[in-house]
């Protein structure tokens, strides 16, 4: 009998190994190596950019309590044989056009300097994934928050970690989390998705991006805290002297604004929306 059963582990064994060495190409194929997948994003970005010459478009910026709309423009040039588009600024935002403004050398170091390349399922679509935990490569991406005042918090925070999420069949970027970190150990996390894909002469963009920060109560100590809460309240309080007409005129403008400050001060948390709107391709 225990001939018998050591028989059948054997067996066991063998079907086992057997069936990894069948499965294990399948299971390399299903995840891309760093070469295959900068290759892949280079030529889905020519396709995408063949029929292109200028692009501009209008991201109007909703939730924060204002709308702001101001247009951006943005070129296709050709580096060492791929294409991209560069804007009117520096810091043209990444959230929008994806990976279509990065060159071909920061593609390659984006993807090289993953520190784990994998797969996922997202609202029920397969996704690459690249998680970066080298902040130097990050910075291949831009800043997102780069346009904050020279007093802003925000800037004592530096880039941990960020994982980009890719869709495996079109190589389009749909979500980015990452983690700041200051000098107290304190961290910020930021999330971009971006949704409702539609193309335009054969460029696919964004037609909402959603951008979610919390952590918030880390760029404020309890000093500021307790100060910003008492200028809402002596804010509101003013509010309340004045005339109705005009009170509800400043509410109308200005009454989001002071909702969304108190749920960031509640959920230690903020997000607003950009909408992509008025797309102007080769004009």
């Amino acid at each position: 009998m225990k001939k018998q059963n050591l028989q059948n582990i054997s067996s066991a064994k063998y079907f086992v190994a057997l069936v990894l060495m069948l499965l294990f190409p399948a299971l390399l194929s299903a995840q891309p190596s760093a070469s295959q997948l900068i290759s892949d994003i280079q030529r889905a970005n020519a396709g995408y950019l063949s029929g292109v010459n200028t692009l501009s478009f209008v991201p109007a910026i909703e939730g924060m309590g204002f709308v702001m709309q101001e247009r951006e423009t943005f070129r296709k040039v050709t580096e060492n044989g791929h294409p991209r588009l560069v804007g009117d600024e520096e810091n043209d935002d990444i959230s929008v056009i994806g990976l279509l403004n990065l060159s071909a050398a920061d593609i390659a170091t984006l993807v090289n300097g993953a520190a784990r390349i994998g797969t996922e399922t997202r609202d029920g679509s397969r996704m690459i994934t690249l998680l970066i935990d080298d902040p130097a490569v990050i910075e291949t991406l831009g800043e997102p928050m780069q346009d904050a005042g020279d007093e802003a918090d925000i800037e004592d925070f530096s880039f941990v970690t960020m994982k980009l999420s890719l869709g495996a069949s079109d190589h389009l970027l749909y979500h980015i989390e990452s983690i700041m970190e200051n000098e107290d150990g304190q961290q910020l996390e930021m999330h971009f998705s971006l949704g409702e894909y539609e193309r335009h002469s054969g460029l696919p963009l964004p037609g909402r991006v959603s951008i979610t920060m919390s952590g918030l109560a880390a760029m404020m100590d309890g000093e500021e805290m307790a100060e910003a809460r008492r200028e809402m309240e002596e804010m509101m309080r003013e509010l309340e002297n004045l005339p109705e007409a005009q009170r509800n005129m400043i509410m109308q403008q200005m009454g989001s604004q002071f909702e969304q400050f108190e749920r960031m001060m509640e959920a230690d948390e903020t997000g607003f929306t950009i909408i992509v709107q008025d797309v102007r391709v080769n004009e």
